[in-house]
């Protein structure tokens, strides 16, 4: 590259960090959400490739190329996801809309909070989750927490596969940047040692009360 040394186009290039891949090294907080849509992969949230696809699409730092390649690809499952259960397809089906759930997660990411876009790809987000939580083992389902002032958080209810009615139940909950249904990958472990986990609430958590620890202790008995 002219006029830059050979170490200067290297700092911005592509490149393993003691903390992980770090795509964009200009722009440390997208690469660091691209890091974790990356991370998402292990447990069935997006694909690698996919990941990457996405990636190579995007203006370095633009968060309107980020909305708009990351909802590309999550449309794509989803899209897909419909057409495998209309064929019968039901495990690729739900692995086509888990895969969705997590694209969409990213393409709301950086949107400004009065965008339009915002809402219509969180719901999109949600219907994809809903349509794959039928075909878990067992379906997930969906539940209200009691929470303060008589108002409810709303979670998904991730049952152990094995076990009896009532088990002990992990409670599943993120910053200001997680939305329950994209929760899923990090609850998909505890369920493979027969740990059921609730997934809740839509960045609207600050603290658990003591009315809403009252009522899942009562629930978990």
């Amino acid at each position: 590259m002219v006029g830059r040394s050979a170490h200067e186009v290297e700092d911005h290039c592509p490149r393993y960090e003691p903390f992980g891949w770090h795509h964009w090294p200009e722009h440390h907080w997208m690469s660091y959400q691209f890091r974790r849509a990356l991370g998402e992969t292990q447990e069935g949230g997006g694909a690698i490739s996919e990941c990457f696809q996405a990636a190579s699409r995007m203006v370095p730092g633009d968060a309107e190329s980020w909305h708009r390649e990351w909802l590309r690809v999550a449309e794509r499952n989803d899209r897909r996801g419909d057409q495998a259960e209309a064929a019968g397809h039901v495990i690729t089906a739900r692995n086509c809309w888990v895969r969705a759930v997590d694209y969409y997660r990213s393409a709301e990411f950086w949107l400004a909070a009065d965008d339009p876009r915002r809402l219509e790809t969180f719901t999109k987000c949600e219907e994809a989750f809903k349509k794959a939580a039928r075909y878990f083992t067992p379906p997930a389902e969906t539940v209200e927490i009691p929470y303060e002032n008589g108002a409810h958080l709303y979670a998904y209810f991730l049952r152990a596969p094995r076990g009896a009615d009532k088990q002990p139940v992990l409670i599943g909950f993120g910053g200001l940047d997680f939305i329950k249904s994209g929760g899923f990958s990090s609850a998909q472990p505890t369920r493979e040692i027969n740990l059921p986990a609730r997934c809740g609430a839509n960045r609207i958590f600050p603290r658990i009360s003591a009315v809403a620890r009252e009522a899942i202790a009562n629930d978990a008995k």
